[in-house]
């Protein structure tokens, strides 16, 4: 049986951690242009454009074999499970970020 002071301090780190996504988002829905943030140290990193958020960016590897790897949201700003799994990795995060802007008509993405 789980200890209730043990459940309490897990309820209110996920507590902090949506507390603090949630202050990520709207500092991002505020931006315009492409911006990406950091969730923890190591990422996850949200990615938004003008003022919506597209996706987020996955670090991979160590040190020079360090790659980035996109994953796109849906319409409802949410992490759609198995989307674009089979992606390629990117060598920067910026690239990896373009990767999930929406394509504009006439321009391949």
């Amino acid at each position: 049986m789980t200890d209730p002071r043990t459940a309490a301090l897990e309820a209110r780190d996920r507590a902090d951690a949506e507390l603090h996504r949630l202050a990520v988002v709207e500092e991002l829905h505020a931006r315009s242009g492409l911006v990406y943030a950091a969730l923890d140290e190591g990422g996850p990193y949200l990615v938004s454009w003008n003022g919506r958020l597209i996706g987020e960016v996955h670090q991979e590897g160590p040190g020079a074999l360090r790659c980035w790897r996109p994953r796109p949201y849906g319409d409802d700003e949410q992490l759609q499970p198995g989307q674009r799994e089979d992606v390629i990795p990117y060598p920067t995060i910026r690239a990896a970020a373009a990767a999930l802007m929406p394509s504009q008509e006439g321009r391949p993405r």
